[in-house]
């Protein structure tokens, strides 16, 4: 599926106007998410899944964050590139991002050099991450009834 020019991906004009029809206002901005993302992935190990829901799309998908990720890159201040699983791949800027949650449980190969080892189930120490988030500032965070943590960027306007 090819994402026309006026999308909301490729058009910050067409973004700009899904946003102010969908969400009353941003809870993050640019240096938010990089301070954020920075701090998580500046914990080894902490973060072992989380998920990113666009504003834009139904889809959950996931988000590539741990302590592999490196935050010193120019376009870091503003978007991620190659960390956000599925359709188009490539770049997503921090404002395409309505939410991101950290499970209670991660999948995890169980052995990264053999892919064809399988994978187990672990527990994510979703406790210690909204302790790394709360440390990094104030932020809209909500805990799910699964034992999720999820952290918005926009609330969706109530209809």
């Amino acid at each position: 599926m090819k994402l026309g020019p006026h999308h909301p991906h490729h058009s910050d004009d067409a973004l700009k106007r899904l946003l102010a029809a969908r969400f009353a206002s941003a809870s993050m901005s640019d240096a938010k998410w990089f301070r954020l993302l920075s701090a998580l992935s500046g914990v080894e190990g902490l973060v072992l899944s989380c998920t990113v829901k666009l504003v834009w799309d139904d889809v959950v998908r996931s988000l590539a964050l741990s302590d592999d990720s490196e935050p010193h890159f120019d376009f870091w201040s503003t978007a991620v590139e190659a960390m956000v699983s599925g359709h188009p791949r490539g770049w997503y800027s921090y404002n395409e991002f309505e939410w991101i949650a950290f499970p209670p449980t991660a999948e995890r190969a169980r052995n990264p050099d053999n892919l064809k080892s399988g994978t187990d189930v672990v527990t994510q120490d979703v406790a210690g991450i909204a302790k790394v988030i709360a440390a990094t500032g104030q932020f809209d965070t909500e805990w799910l009834a699964d034992g999720s943590l999820r952290l918005y960027g926009y609330r969706a306007i109530d209809r």
